[in-house]
Protein backbone atom coordinates (compact mmCIF):
# COMPACT_ATOMS: atom_id res chain seq x y z
CA UNK A 1 0.00 0.00 0.00
CA UNK A 2 1.29 3.51 -0.62
CA UNK A 3 0.48 6.32 1.66
CA UNK A 4 -2.96 7.03 0.37
CA UNK A 5 -3.36 3.67 1.23
CA UNK A 6 -4.16 2.52 -2.14
CA UNK A 7 -2.71 -0.32 -4.13
CA UNK A 8 -0.82 0.80 -7.23
CA UNK A 9 -2.62 -0.92 -8.95
CA UNK A 10 -5.46 1.36 -8.50
CA UNK A 11 -3.72 4.25 -9.35
CA UNK A 12 -2.62 3.09 -12.61
CA UNK A 13 -6.74 2.09 -12.69
CA UNK A 14 -7.92 5.16 -12.45
CA UNK A 15 -5.09 7.05 -14.52
CA UNK A 16 -6.42 4.28 -17.18
CA UNK A 17 -10.10 5.13 -16.78
CA UNK A 18 -8.97 8.54 -17.16
CA UNK A 19 -7.55 8.03 -20.52
CA UNK A 20 -10.68 5.99 -21.70
CA UNK A 21 -12.50 8.86 -20.47
CA UNK A 22 -10.50 11.75 -22.31
CA UNK A 23 -10.61 9.34 -25.39
CA UNK A 24 -14.29 8.72 -25.55
CA UNK A 25 -15.14 12.46 -25.66
CA UNK A 26 -12.46 12.83 -28.24
CA UNK A 27 -13.89 10.61 -29.99
CA UNK A 28 -17.49 12.24 -29.37
CA UNK A 29 -16.41 15.73 -30.29
CA UNK A 30 -15.02 13.63 -34.03
CA UNK A 31 -18.36 11.96 -34.31
CA UNK A 32 -20.62 15.53 -33.53
CA UNK A 33 -17.75 17.49 -36.18
CA UNK A 34 -18.71 14.79 -38.70
CA UNK A 35 -22.43 14.78 -38.15
CA UNK A 36 -22.26 18.87 -38.56
CA UNK A 37 -20.20 20.03 -40.78
CA UNK A 38 -18.72 16.62 -42.69
CA UNK A 39 -19.54 14.79 -45.76
CA UNK A 40 -22.55 13.64 -45.96
CA UNK A 41 -23.85 15.72 -43.03
CA UNK A 42 -26.46 17.95 -41.26
CA UNK A 43 -25.05 20.77 -43.56
CA UNK A 44 -24.92 18.62 -47.33
CA UNK A 45 -28.86 17.32 -46.13
CA UNK A 46 -30.04 21.08 -45.84
CA UNK A 47 -27.97 22.29 -49.15
CA UNK A 48 -29.53 18.73 -51.25
CA UNK A 49 -32.84 19.50 -49.42
CA UNK A 50 -32.66 23.09 -50.96
CA UNK A 51 -31.58 21.71 -54.45
CA UNK A 52 -34.69 19.25 -54.28
CA UNK A 53 -37.25 22.13 -53.65
CA UNK A 54 -35.19 24.24 -56.51
CA UNK A 55 -35.80 21.22 -58.74
CA UNK A 56 -39.80 20.76 -57.73
CA UNK A 57 -39.90 24.34 -58.24
CA UNK A 58 -38.59 24.12 -61.52
CA UNK A 59 -40.73 20.97 -62.59
CA UNK A 60 -43.91 23.17 -61.49
CA UNK A 61 -43.14 25.30 -64.17
CA UNK A 62 -42.31 23.21 -66.63
CA UNK A 63 -45.62 21.34 -66.08
CA UNK A 64 -47.57 24.12 -66.52
CA UNK A 65 -45.63 25.21 -69.39
CA UNK A 66 -46.33 22.00 -70.77
CA UNK A 67 -49.91 22.37 -70.30
CA UNK A 68 -50.04 25.09 -72.14
CA UNK A 69 -48.40 23.71 -74.86
CA UNK A 70 -50.83 20.63 -75.02
CA UNK A 71 -53.78 22.98 -75.34
CA UNK A 72 -52.39 24.96 -77.86
CA UNK A 73 -51.23 22.10 -80.16
CA UNK A 74 -55.35 20.86 -79.24
CA UNK A 75 -56.25 24.21 -80.54
CA UNK A 76 -54.53 23.93 -83.32
CA UNK A 77 -55.57 20.48 -84.39
CA UNK A 78 -59.49 21.63 -84.30
CA UNK A 79 -60.43 23.51 -87.51
CA UNK A 80 -61.22 27.08 -86.26
CA UNK A 81 -59.55 30.80 -85.11
CA UNK A 82 -56.71 29.07 -83.63
CA UNK A 83 -54.79 29.22 -86.41
CA UNK A 84 -55.59 32.76 -87.45
CA UNK A 85 -54.71 33.53 -83.92
CA UNK A 86 -51.83 32.62 -84.26
CA UNK A 87 -50.72 33.83 -87.39
CA UNK A 88 -51.95 36.88 -86.55
CA UNK A 89 -49.51 37.05 -83.24
CA UNK A 90 -46.42 35.15 -84.38
CA UNK A 91 -46.53 36.39 -87.99
CA UNK A 92 -48.35 39.32 -87.88
CA UNK A 93 -51.40 38.41 -90.21
CA UNK A 94 -53.03 41.07 -91.77
CA UNK A 95 -56.48 39.58 -93.18
CA UNK A 96 -57.45 40.49 -97.15
CA UNK A 97 -59.47 43.81 -96.33
CA UNK A 98 -58.19 44.82 -93.66
CA UNK A 99 -56.04 47.96 -92.55
CA UNK A 100 -52.86 47.85 -90.33
CA UNK A 101 -52.06 50.64 -88.29
CA UNK A 102 -48.76 51.16 -86.00
CA UNK A 103 -48.87 53.24 -83.52
CA UNK A 104 -45.45 54.42 -82.67
CA UNK A 105 -45.69 56.24 -79.46
CA UNK A 106 -44.65 59.80 -78.90
CA UNK A 107 -45.31 60.48 -82.75
CA UNK A 108 -48.02 63.09 -82.23
CA UNK A 109 -46.90 65.39 -80.46
CA UNK A 110 -47.00 69.24 -81.03
CA UNK A 111 -44.10 71.16 -82.23
CA UNK A 112 -43.86 74.57 -80.76
CA UNK A 113 -45.63 76.61 -83.02
CA UNK A 114 -48.39 74.72 -82.28
CA UNK A 115 -48.56 72.52 -85.56
CA UNK A 116 -49.00 68.53 -85.53
CA UNK A 117 -46.43 66.81 -86.63
CA UNK A 118 -46.00 64.27 -89.73
CA UNK A 119 -48.53 61.84 -88.02
CA UNK A 120 -51.29 63.52 -89.15
CA UNK A 121 -49.97 64.25 -92.49
CA UNK A 122 -49.17 60.18 -92.75
CA UNK A 123 -52.74 59.54 -91.91
CA UNK A 124 -54.28 61.84 -94.31
CA UNK A 125 -51.98 60.34 -96.83
CA UNK A 126 -53.24 56.72 -96.02
CA UNK A 127 -56.46 58.10 -96.29
CA UNK A 128 -55.85 59.58 -99.73
CA UNK A 129 -54.25 56.21 -100.89
CA UNK A 130 -57.54 54.40 -99.81
CA UNK A 131 -59.99 56.47 -101.35
CA UNK A 132 -61.37 54.46 -104.83
CA UNK A 133 -62.06 57.29 -106.39
CA UNK A 134 -65.93 57.27 -106.03
CA UNK A 135 -66.18 60.74 -104.99
CA UNK A 136 -67.62 62.50 -108.04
Amino acid sequence: MDRDGHRPTDNAIIRAMRIIAVLLLLLLAFLQYRLWFGEGGLHDLSQLEQSIQAQADENDRFEQRNTRLKAEVEGLREPGDAIEELAREELGLVAEGEVFYQLIEGANTIDTDGDVSDLDQAVDAIDAGTDDGDDA
